[in-house]
């Protein structure tokens, strides 16, 4: 149960500062040996042999005192602090006396204000009337704001949403191959995006927002005269909720769109959306969206194609059937996505 008495200190920080956006402090004297490497990304970081389940509480105390993923450095820093004898409510503490935490949650809101915000930037929901009089009433007694955050990432709801698991699954290995296509199909082999996380956000009509990860992968097959191909994306989410935006932002289109593209050279691209049946796909996906494209270019050919994006737990599946001046089969494409989703599954599993 929460408690209103602070629990004493049992690390002196000598020094606390903000580096770019980072909470970040002079090391203790007495550093643990832990030994997380020299990540580069905060997946290489969660994937160290060094990294435990009970880092990624430390992982989420950033998503919910700043509203945001660690980043690598200062993820690692306090993951030091932590193994040399730092609790995670002490932790806390030092995160709500930064100017990050004040930023994202205002100098001095009342309580009901800051408790609202934190339902909004730890559970990403409105508040439950019952669970909200709760926690106002601890705040009102006597509950210091770092603990009552840190009580609620606790909860099963937040760590559900915010996994950052030490171990992705090996997605590489679900891609569709060549053995899963017709036999005249080519395989042009296996890519890797060596991509930062971000959002691309494009200004048209019916674009869709893509949220894009380290941890991706992309294949390719198709017959050589290009009349019909399979591009396949699976993308690894340090958490449930990135993956979930990526389904999200696809749903958010209108069941039908339509846009003309011009370019330079005089050509025109028309190109349509229209929201699909989900058919089977619920049985397999947590949640999916799938679309039936339409490409037309001016005075040239037409291609027509299936996009399903699945979701299983931090997994996505984006599989897009293609067909050059023809309608590809939409079973098909759906039966290619069941497979790669039930061999996530097996992954995750």
């Amino acid at each position: 149960m929460p408690t209103t008495k602070r629990q004493p200190l049992t690390i002196l920080l000598l020094v606390l500062t903000m580096l770019a956006g980072s909470l970040l402090a002079a090391s203790p004297a007495g550093a643990s040996d832990v030994d997380l490497g020299s990540p580069e990304t905060l997946e290489e970081l969660l994937a160290s042999p060094e990294y435990i389940d009970e880092h990624a509480d430390l992982a989420r105390l950033y998503q919910a005192f700043f509203n945001r993923v660690p980043d690598v450095g200062g993820l690692a820093y306090w993951i030091d602090v932590y193994e040399d004898g730092a609790t995670l409510t002490e932790v806390s503490f030092y995160f709500s006396r930064s100017d990050e935490f004040r930023n994202t949650y205002g100098e001095d809101p009342a309580n009901p204000e800051f408790l609202t915000a934190v339902y909004s930037n730890v559970l990403g929901r409105d508040y439950d009337q019952g669970g909200f009089d709760y926690w106002l009433g601890l705040m009102n007694d006597g509950l210091p704001r770092h603990e009552t955050v840190f009580w609620i990432v606790g909860g099963e709801e937040f760590k559900t949403n915010y996994p950052f698991l030490g171990t992705f699954p090996d997605v590489e290995s679900a891609l569709l191959g060549p053995a899963d296509v017709p036999a005249d199909y080519t395989d042009t082999g296996t890519l890797r995006y060596d991509l930062t996380e971000q959002e691309l956000t494009e200004a048209r009509t019916c674009a869709r927002l893509r949220v894009l990860h380290t941890n991706t992968y992309q294949t390719y097959l198709g017959r050589e005269d290009g009349s019909e191909f399979l591009l396949q994306e699976i993308y690894a989410f340090s958490s449930v909720a990135d993956a979930e935006r990526v389904i999200d932002n696809h749903l958010r289109l209108p069941s039908e769109c339509n846009e003309t593209l011009r370019f330079d050279n005089g050509s025109e691209l028309t190109i349509t959306h229209r929201l699909a049946p989900p058919g089977p796909l619920n049985a397999r996906f947590v949640d999916h969206a799938a679309l039936q494209v339409t490409w037309q270019w001016t005075n040239g050919p037409t291609y027509n194609f299936h996009l399903i994006v699945g979701r299983i737990d931090n997994v996505v599946v984006i599989t897009d059937l293609t067909r050059r001046d023809g309608q590809p089969s939409y079973d098909t494409a759906v039966q290619y996505a069941i497979t790669t989703g039930n061999r996530i599954e097996a992954l995750l599993d």
